[in-house]
């Protein structure tokens, strides 16, 4: 399968991704964020069952910064 074109922006929509693939994508996403300057990254992980919130939270701490 030939990989996803995703804009990188200060936006990530987690709705067209599968569960499994959610952590590493949020890993790679914030690191190219870095890499192009964005600070601050609003991840929108929708309602649904529930799946894709607690795995977003979890490596977005991560992350945080003071």
């Amino acid at each position: 399968m030939d990989p996803v074109i995703y804009e990188i922006t200060d936006t990530l929509d987690l709705h067209t991704f599968n569960p499994k693939e959610v952590a590493s994508l949020i890993e790679e996403y914030l690191a190219l964020c870095v890499e192009k300057g964005i600070d601050s990254v609003r991840i929108i992980h929708g309602k649904g069952t529930g799946t894709l919130k607690p795995v977003s939270y979890t490596h977005l701490r991560a992350h945080e910064t003071t």
